[in-house]
Formats: structure tokens, C-alpha cells, sequence
């Protein structure tokens, strides 16, 4: 029996391909630089649960405000952030919506900690150095009560805050996770704060040296969560049970499948380095090489080069990045015996396979209506 695909799948005819675009101008406030119009060739798809449950969305957002230990102004700003769920989950389930508000709070904390470490006003200074491996530390202690609660060296009441309600909500969605799922989902959890520090010490001591984006990506495949958050993609669906398994352990290390995910990946990290930078120009007072984007870099690496050359050069990324996805989303759908060595995928693999693709379009999606980076009100000029 093969797999129904989603009905805005590119591939639900085996040949035609669907093309999406934010046809209205994006709504600029006071930017330099203006983001290119971008045809997305990903299907993308808003969640109806954002709407029949808008009544609970501030409840669930209001959860984390106690742990976050930021004001009430700032933590508003963070809160509009959980609905990116409803961008990249599309399909989940109406009848699981504490699994709907788990992912949500992930993503309002996964926002919240990373401003505490990367911005001026938060614990982490602004990545000084002298704080990230200590603010990072709390983070594996964190890790290893998720993996196993009695053997976690240190107890809960020496994290910070954020970091508690952080673990209260990664250990409800690992509750609910088979054995395979659950094993994967603290392995991709687990790298995160130690690639930060290295990410720091790069960007403190190191910037200048960057001679490609590729650089880039392999660090921020790591620390910008996408994986972590994608295969919650199953969980928000009820997969992982006996009478509907997951992906398999081979499956998630196939060499076809970390193709997959790496190209995915690089998409995610070039629409939010486009759609962010300006945000982070305004920050680096203008300076290029303070950046650790990969438009600041792609513009840098080109001599005579203007930021706008450098971002029409991320979207021919893009682009091919689309292309790749496409062709790979077939190889696993199809079973080419090319690609495959002749091995059927899986109904589990297809149909995360499938649910990929609306992820990575539901995050270009996101980043056009995003006031994060589209408002800079609260950002003054240098």
C-alpha cells in the first residue's frame, strides 16, 4: 500500500511541481536593505489549530514567562514566536494540542536562551567569553538529567531559570516518544551547547578567517535546532506508537537521509540569515566582518560586493537548494534504485519525507510575517 501523499505535496502527480510565492511586497520598517522576492517551489501550510485554539495560544506562551527571567515587554515579543508552529507542523494533530503547545514552548524557549546568551541585557553579556563555557555547562547538566534523571549529577535548583522550564518541556515531549524517538531526540539535543561554545570562540577570536558559508552551515546545523525541532514532526502527529512506528535508527543515519536533512538545513540557515540581517547589521553597527551570517560573508568574500549582490547570491542558494530537496524528496518517495540500492522506503520515512518539505516551507512562510525581523523599533541606530 502506498503512502497518500499531502494534497499540496510537489509530488502527488510523480511530475508536476507546485510553486508558491509571497506575492504582496513585504512590509519593511525602516530598512536598508530590502529582502529579494523569493519563488519558493516548497509547499507551505498554516496549522488550523492556531485558529479553533487561538484562545489557549497566550495561555500556552504564558507558561514560560515565569521561568524566562526577562520583563513582561520583552517576554511579549518572545511569545508571538510559538506560532512558527503552526508554520511547520501543519498536519498536527487537533485531537494532541498539548503536543501543539509543547513544540511552541520549545520554540519560545530555544528564543529566549539564545538572546540570554547572545544579547548585551542577558546572562551570557553577549557571548563573553569569560561566561559561555559556565552558561553553556548548565545546559549538558541539563542534557544529562534528560537522559537519565537518576544518574544527573546536578540538581535542578543550580540552572538558571530558563534552563528549568526548558527541561520541563523537552522531558513532556520525551515522555511521550518511543524508545528509537526518544534516544534521537537527546543525541541531537546533546551537541548543542558545546558547538555554542565553539561557535563563540570562532566568532570572538576567529571571524576573520572564515573563507567560505560552508563554515558556516557546519556549525549552525547544530545550533540553530532545526533537526531537533523537525523530527518532533512525528510527535505532533501521535507517530511513534506500535500501530503507526517512526523512522527507524537506520533509516535517520542513512546516508540518503542525512543528505536530505543537511540540504534542508542550509535552506533554513540562508532564509533566516537573509530575512535576519538586517537585525544583525544593526547590531554590528554596520560592521560586515562582526557578522556571523552568511550573507555578511557571502558579501565579504566578493570583493566590490553589495549587501544586495551578496543576497541576490543566497537566493540562487535557495534556489538550489529547492532543486536538490525536490529531487532527493522523489528518490525517497519513489524508491529510485539509484539512490536507494534498491531498498523500498519505508511508510514512516515517506511520510516524514513529505512533512519535511512543509516544514522548510513553512519556515520561509514564517519569516515574511515575522516581526522579529521585520521591526527594529527597540533596536537604536549606531
Amino acid at each position: 500500500m502506498s503512502l497518500k501523499l499531502s494534497p499540496q505535496s510537489p509530488v502527488d502527480d510523480g511530475q508536476n511541481i507546485a510553486l508558491n510565492m509571497c506575492d504582496r511586497q513585504l512590509r519593511q520598517y525602516a530598512h536598508r536593505f530590502q529582502v529579494p522576492r523569493i519563488t519558493t517551489r516548497l509547499p507551505f501550510k498554516r496549522n488550523p489549530i492556531d485558529v479553533s485554539a487561538e484562545h489557549l495560544l497566550y495561555s500556552w506562551a504564558n507558561w514560560v514567562y515565569p521561568y524566562s527571567s526577562v520583563s513582561r515587554n520583552r517576554f511579549d515579543a518572545f511569545a508571538s514566536l510559538g506560532q512558527f508552529s503552526a508554520f511547520v507542523y501543519p498536519f498536527g494533530r487537533q485531537d494532541l494540542p498539548d503536543r501543539f503547545a509543547n513544540t511552541a514552548k520549545i520554540i519560545i524557549t530555544m528564543f529566549i536562551l539564545d538572546d540570554h546568551y547572545e544579547e548585551s541585557w542577558g546572562d551570557g553579556r553577549g557571548r563573553r567569553l569569560d561566561l559561555c563555557k559556565s552558561f553553556w555547562g548548565e545546559w549538558e547538566s541539563m542534557i544529562d538529567k534528560l537522559e537519565d534523571p537518576v544518574a544527573a549529577p546536578v540538581p535542578i535548583t543550580h540552572w538558571a531559570p530558563y534552563l528549568v522550564g526548558t527541561y520541563a518541556t523537552l522531558d513532556a515531549v520525551a515522555i511521550d516518544l518511543d524508545a528509537v524517538q526518544r534516544r534521537r531526540f537527546v543525541a541531537l539535543w546533546r551537541p548543542y551547547g558545546a558547538v555554542n561554545v565553539a561557535e563563540t570562540m570562532l566568532i570572538k577570536t576567529r571571524l576573520h578567517e572564515l573563507t567560505s558559508v560552508k563554515q558556516i552551515f557546519d556549525i549552525r546545523m547544530h545550533t540553530i535546532g532545526t533537526q531537533q525541532l523537525m523530527m518532533l514532526s512525528e510527535y505532533v502527529e501521535g507517530v511513534g506508537c506500535t500501530d503507526r512506528p517512526g523512522m527507524t535508527k537506520a533509516e535517520w543515519a542513512s546516508p540518503l537521509w542525512q543528505r536530505y536533512l543537511r540540504e534542508c538545513c542550509e535552506h533554513m540557515i540562508c532564509v533566516n540569515d537573509m530575512f535576519s540581517f538586517e537585525k544583525e547589521y544593526r547590531q554590528e553597527c554596520g560592521n560586515l566582518a562582526n557578522m556571523f551570517n552568511v550573507v555578511a560573508l557571502t558579501t565579504r568574500l566578493a570583493p566590490g560586493s553589495t549587501v544586495s549582490d551578496g543576497m541576490r547570491q543566497i537566493v540562487a542558494r535557495i534556489e538550489a537548494y529547492e532543486c536538490a530537496i525536490v529531487d532527493i524528496y522523489r528518490d525517497i518517495v519513489t524508491g529510485d534504485k539509484d539512490s536507494r540500492n534498491g531498498e523500498p522506503s519505508s511508510r514512516a520515512m515517506r511520510r516524514m519525507a513529505d512533512r519535511m518539505l512543509y516544514f522548510v516551507g513553512g519556515n520561509y512562510k514564517f519569516h515574511t510575517v515575522c516581526d522579529r525581523y521585520r521591526r527594529f523599533s527597540a533596536i537604536s541606530e549606531c
